[in-house]
């Protein structure tokens, strides 16, 4: 398995959860079928409030994600199918910018690593695919 952090920008790995954005993360839990429509219907319904749910409950169970995102950079609005990775963390520099949280996950349609800006989600459709990673997911059930 090849280590996901040769191929992502230097981002801090200590995540200040009371702080930012993602600390109220509701629970994820490892599914017995994942690619069960039914149980995976029952559990997105349970488990997956928010986008950033869908996401972290696909990861744990290796499954992709269709995911709604708002480009930053020119603020067209796009789909993305992907493998979910993990969540980091961007320090702000200054006290006055806000913490940035992001979703590393490999994109289909280009074939690579990408970040996305986990504000920028519109929305995010957890899919009964399984995918084999090809690095380690950090996501985790509680």
């Amino acid at each position: 398995m090849e280590n996901l952090y040769e191929t992502l920008p230097s981002i801090p790995v200590h995540v200040d959860f009371e702080k930012a954005d993602l600390s109220t993360l509701g629970e994820a839990v490892k599914l017995k079928n994942p690619t069960d429509q039914v149980e995976l219907d029952a559990a997105v319904k349970k488990f997956a409030k928010t986008p950033a749910e869908a996401i972290r409950l696909a990861g744990v169970n290796t499954l992709r994600v269709m995911l709604k995102y708002t480009k930053a950079t020119t603020g067209e609005t796009k789909h993305y199918v992907v493998d979910p990775y993990s969540y980091r963390v961007k320090r702000p520099k200054t006290q006055a910018d806000r913490i940035t949280w992001y979703m590393f996950g490999y994109d289909h349609t280009e074939q690579q690593i990408k970040s996305f800006i986990v504000r920028n989600i519109r929305e995010a459709r957890v899919l009964p695919e399984k995918f084999t990673p090809k690095w380690q997911v950090e996501f985790w059930a509680k």
